[in-house]
């Protein structure tokens, strides 16, 4: 039982802080023989490694240090142990266990969390908001308000920072607490959902030694009280913060170099003839024994960096810590106490946190809304003088269409300045995502909705100042018809910078494309070249998923089909219209010049609404498949056919078939020519041997017309060709080409054996009646063979029955001879 505690505050925090991150079922944390090997370098295929056989154990109460210099493998290293999701290019050997057993990776993550090297803080967000909203997105429905600010109450004074608790984290325009404040700050953040295990990349990174010290100490005075695991990956810490960690993990070139108490590194130099100078900083001597960049002579260095990895490997420390990690094979099911059941917050109290921290970011950050609200307010104010107070002349149609396409689409183009304001969510996203705490649906709801009233609010300034400056049809029906559109082109061009910052997210692809695609949808909105004179590719390639075109053409239908113009003096008019006259035009007559309709405002917008539904689906797809995995390509490669025969004499290497076959995929090129002629060695051949022995039975032959326009241009009878659409599965794996085979040795004979076997035939006769099913309504299927001369062709019909009427009997089957066949075709 603990001491008693000194204060009302601290008593309170027991009953918070203490019972949340007390560990009480975490002991200790090892791995042995960890093992991380590239596959597949891109220089010549050969496995690199990057970690070596690497053992340890973090034992609860203890704050572990891995260090070596850079390219040491540190961070890889921290990333394993974290079972953080890595690349598939890396495989990983070895073992990872707690209390000695093996863990699931759900299990293991249930217990631990990670911080990254950047701070994942949002500058606009005090202290204290940061740690309540940490608390809001990862603590159960079950925690109470009450008990959540106490916990946020409690880490502020365990990390020293109940004094800025109401301060600004910081932004670029506004200043806010120190760099150490922050790391502090993010640390804390992640002891929110209560880990027993902390992996932290770098924590010092980018501090100055006094900062280093202060983030080091407060968080391992928190270790030892509440029993923690912490390991820490660090790069060159003081002598002062060197000394504060009680393990040390030394790396240099993926492989341990010393493993034991920090306090005992002297002795283990000592030992080995390398004694650390006593007025030097311990850190910074190990990383240069440890380094070989910037050796005067690297032969020397690496010959040093190898000795210390041996006299590591046969030290008695080394046999120590090897025999003393608890190891076992077996994995521990999910239902053991060791696997806390913490819970975690609900999907829709996840959208409201993460709404509610969007919407103070949004009006507490200039960036995000506020300079694009001051920017388009500019741009208002520069359409209204600029088309200034526009007459109900003819001669105003045209700058009222000039107008309506720059309000319009520069409305929508100016949506680029969003992009970097969603790039530093998508980042906080991915951080936040990896502790686990929501997934992408909830983020790209939450960013949607939180979008709809600033931009409305946009739409609505803009058109105020706008609408009345330029004259357009003064009545309320048309002002808010107007702000609709303006407001849907808006809705459009953020969902578009959403779904290309998702696809690239980096700053200036994003921009470039996101601008690029803006020109694209000006190009063939209907404005600077009419609808009905645009060339057909672009017409309906872009012109009909062009969310721009829909706005131009219902802003044109709201001002022109509700309104006449005057032909001015002499009364010629440039459109004949019905009131001609009159001496006015219609403003249908303007319309009728671009093909648009009236009567079509509903469907327009439930285009558009379909547009930008798509542009967010693609964009959660996109942001969810990233999360999911991260796939890498790994290309090697392989002779076969011609180019085989060539340099082997065969057309497939025993080397390229077993290379095919532990691949997820081939890619062949060409594969032969009339170079290699007809004689007993073929390319082929190659090809024939690889589908062989990856049992890839079928040679699919598919009959059809991919044109009506096709129909007319064969040299077959109309009649004959229109409605054929069938589709030859061919059987040749098995067959002629792998029989036995006599060539010509000049006796005037050759012959080829052609064997099948029942599981070939099996194969084949479901991929075809696989391809029937798919059809709608589903396809007959028709077998041909000679049953009535070969022994091949008897088995064949015989099991094409037997699989037909046992696996498919939905499906209609016939048989005919191939000579019969050929005849009715």
């Amino acid at each position: 039982m603990k001491g008693t505690r000194g204060s009302v505050s601290d008593v309170e925090g027991s009953a918070g802080l203490d019972g949340h991150l007390d560990n009480f079922t975490i002991n200790d944390f090892a791995w042995k023989d960890v093992t991380v090997t590239k596959v597949g370098s891109v220089k010549n295929g050969n496995p690199k490694s990057i970690i070596s056989d690497v053992d340890g154990v973090a034992r609860a109460g203890e704050i572990m240090a891995i260090m070596g210099p850079s390219g040491s493998g540190k961070t890889t290293l921290l990333n394993v142990l974290a079972r953080r999701k890595r690349s598939k290019a890396l495989e990983v050997n070895g073992a990872l266990n707690v209390n000695g057993t093996r863990t699931s990776t759900s299990g293991f993550q249930a217990i631990s969390s990670y911080v990254e090297q950047e701070d994942a803080l949002i500058g606009s967000l005090t202290v204290r908001e940061t740690l309540d909203f940490a608390a809001r997105l990862s603590l159960p429905s079950s925690v109470s308000k009450n008990e959540r600010s106490l916990l946020v109450e409690e880490l502020l004074a365990s990390f020293g920072l109940r004094d800025q608790a109401n301060t600004l984290v910081g932004t670029p325009i506004r200043k806010g607490i120190s760099g150490g404040q922050k790391r502090r700050l993010s640390i804390a953040s992640q002891l929110i959902t209560g880990p027993k295990i902390l992996f932290l990349d770098e924590p010092t990174s980018g501090l100055d030694s006094t900062a280093s010290f202060e983030v080091v100490k407060f968080l391992k005075k928190v270790v030892q009280q509440h029993k923690l695991i912490v390991i820490a990956s660090i790069h060159q810490p003081s002598t002062a913060t060197f000394d504060l960690f009680d393990k040390l993990l030394l790396l240099s070139a993926g492989r341990t170099c010393y493993f034991g108490p920090v306090s005992s590194i002297r002795t283990h130099m000592d030992a080995r003839g390398s004694p650390i100078p006593l007025y030097m900083n311990p850190a910074e001597f190990l990383l240069d024994l440890t380094s070989s960049d910037f050796a005067d002579d690297s032969s020397e260095a690496n010959t040093n960096i190898a000795k210390l990895h041996s006299d590591w490997r046969n030290s008695a420390a080394a046999d120590v810590l090897a025999s003393s990690i608890p190891l076992s094979p077996q994995e521990k099911p999910d239902s053991t106490p060791l696997r806390e059941a913490k819970g975690h917050a609900g999907f829709f109290a996840i959208v409201l946190a993460l709404l509610h921290r969007s919407f103070i970011k949004s009006y507490r950050d200039v960036v995000a809304y506020g300079i694009r609200l001051a920017m388009y307010i500019g741009l208002a104010i520069m359409m209204g003088t600029v088309w200034l107070r526009l007459p109900e002349t003819q001669s105003s149609i045209g700058p009222f269409t000039n107008a309506i396409f720059f309000g319009s689409a520069f409305m929508s183009f100016m949506a680029v300045a969003y992009v970097p304001a969603f790039l530093e969510d998508r980042a906080t996203f991915i951080k936040e995502r990896a502790n686990g705490l929501y997934g992408a649906t909830a983020f790209m709801i939450s960013n949607f909705l939180i979008g709809i009233p600033y931009l409305f609010l946009i739409s609505l300034i803009f058109s105020i100042i706008t609408y009345w400056l330029n004259n357009f049809r003064p009545s309320a029906s048309g002002f808010f018809t107007w702000v609709m559109w303006l407001f849907l082109d808006l809705l459009a061009g953020e969902s578009l910078v959403v779904l290309m910052s998702s696809l690239f997210p980096n700053f200036v692809i994003a921009l470039a494309l996101t601008a690029f695609a803006n020109g694209l949808w000006m190009s063939v909105g209907g404005f600077l070249v009419s609808p009905k004179v645009l060339n057909v590719f672009w017409r309906y390639v872009f012109h009909y998923i062009d969310y721009q075109s829909y706005v131009f053409q219902g802003m044109m239908v709201n001002e022109f089909a509700h309104r006449t113009y005057s032909c001015g003096d002499g009364c010629h008019c440039m459109y004949d219209t019905a009131l001609a006259s009159q001496c006015r035009i219609d403003g249908r007559g303007v319309l009728a010049q671009y093909g648009y309709k009236e009567g079509k405002t509903g469907e327009w917008v439930g285009i558009l609404m379909a547009i930008l539904v798509v542009y967010r689906l693609l964009g959660w797809l996109v942001t969810h498949l990233r999360s999911t995995s991260e796939i890498k390509f790994n290309f090697q490669e392989h002779l076969l056919g011609g180019c085989s025969i060539d340099a082997t004499g065969k057309p497939l290497t025993e080397e390229a078939l077993n290379a095919a076959k532990s691949a997820d995929a081939i890619i062949l090129g060409a594969i032969g020519g009339p170079k290699w002629g007809t004689g007993s060695v073929r390319p082929e051949q190659g090809l024939l041997a690889l589908r062989k022995s990856l049992s890839t039975f079928g040679n699919l032959r598919p009959c059809s017309f991919a044109s009506e326009s096709l129909v007319s241009r064969s040299p077959l009878k109309e009649s004959v060709c229109r409605g054929v659409d069938f589709t030859i599965v061919r059987e040749l794996t098995g067959g002629i080409y792998f029989g036995e085979r006599k060539e010509d040795d000049g006796d005037g004979t050759a012959y080829d054996t052609e064997p099948y076997s029942r599981p070939e035939i099996e194969r084949i006769t479901r991929l075809a009646a696989h391809l029937a099913k798919a059809r709608d309504p589903p396809a007959k299927v028709w077998s041909l063979d000679k049953a009535n001369v070969l022994a091949t062709s008897r088995l064949w019909r015989k099991v094409v029955s037997e699989v037909m009427a046992e696996e498919f009997p939905e499906l209609e089957v016939g048989h005919q001879l191939i000579d019969s066949a050929a005849m009715i075709m």
